[in-house]
């Protein structure tokens, strides 16, 4: 009693007609962390691990890497880490990159990593001596052409493989 606020570091003390003890109390300081298009939000005192999370990402998209004030972040390119709190508020924040596919073009070239929808210049290989181009096998849905040998594919929503096969040339005529 006679103390007018218990809890500033700075106050006064009406002195009682006794002695009187006072000890001063301390807790842990706690920065805000804001955890954009994740989990771990909160109030942490320095130096905690706090596991964060990346929200699931969007139709078509993978997540990529976390940005922000991210000197604590374990794995920047990990969609679950942990972050070690520093002595300041922090704020980071998800972010993802539209998902890639593998296109694989056998006897021939277009090969790589495209998003759904992309087009895809492919190109059989030249064939053979005695051989003319076929037609492309495999995965052909979105092929402009299958009996072309330079022709695009629309990159499906999956990894797609395809081949260019040939046949041999005719050695004469029927008539």
């Amino acid at each position: 009693s006679g103390i007018a606020s218990v809890t500033s570091s700075s106050t006064t003390l009406t002195m009682p007609a006794a002695d009187q003890e006072i000890t001063a109390t301390y807790t842990d300081k706690t920065w805000a962390l804001t955890v954009n298009s994740g989990t771990g939000d909160g109030s942490y005192a320095v130096d905690t691990v706090v596991p964060i999370s990346a929200d699931t990402p969007p139709s078509g998209q993978d997540f990529d890497e976390w940005i922000g004030d991210t000197e604590g972040i374990a794995g920047l390119t990990s969609s679950s880490t942990n972050l070690t709190m520093p002595y300041a508020n922090a704020e980071v924040t998800a972010t993802y990159t539209d998902k890639t596919w593998t296109l694989t073009v056998n006897s021939g070239t277009g090969d790589g990593s495209y998003v759904a929808g992309a087009i895809a210049d492919i190109d059989a290989d030249s064939p053979a001596s005695g051989k003319q181009f076929d037609e492309w096998i495999g995965d052909t849905e979105g092929i402009a052409s299958v009996t072309t040998a330079h022709t695009t594919l629309t990159m499906p929503y999956a990894d797609a493989e395809i081949t260019a096969t040939y046949e041999d040339i005719p050695s004469g005529y029927t008539l």
